[in-house]
């Protein structure tokens, strides 16, 4: 049986302690997996007034921005998962485009996980409230246990 840690990575400090984290609980039961999930959104392009088109240049542009971004993500997981392999820990990446709690959520149903694991940047109830904190949401949210990994100093 496979015992899926779902860890919620997005490159920063933060993150370095929750894929801590994660290791060491992979590190302890046989079988484990770290499944690094990493989420990014593109913006859209910048709004035109009613009733006129968006200059044709533009589709091109967000086209490269959009794959830009997408690859930019794709190495921020493979990252990840190459130092959690480093660390001898079984690993395998997701990058998946839109809300990270919701990505998170799918991949621990989808895997039949034990568990999500993140990192919080520390913002207070009111600026998670206000900013949409992803710990938040999971909390509230998720299937399964979460675990929040408090912020470091160097968060």
């Amino acid at each position: 049986m496979s015992h899926a840690i779902i860890l919620g990575y997005d490159g920063s400090g933060c993150a370095d302690g929750a894929l801590a984290a994660a290791a060491a609980e992979a590190a302890r039961t046989p079988g484990a997996m770290v499944v690094v999930v990493h989420c990014y959104e593109v913006p859209g392009p910048y709004p035109t007034p009613v009733g006129l088109e968006p200059p044709p240049y533009l589709g091109t542009w967000t086209d490269d921005q959009h794959q830009a971004v997408a690859d930019a993500a794709g190495g921020i997981t493979e990252q990840a998962v190459a130092r959690l392999q480093e660390l001898g820990v079984a690993a395998e990446g997701v990058t998946a485009e839109g809300r990270a709690s919701e990505a998170l959520i799918r991949e621990a149903a989808e895997r039949d996980a034990v568990m999500i694991v993140v990192g919080t940047h520390g913002e207070g109830m009111l600026a998670g409230a206000l900013l949409g904190s992803t710990a938040y949401r999971l909390v509230h949210r998720s299937p399964v246990p979460v675990l929040i990994v408090p912020p470091a100093d160097h968060c």
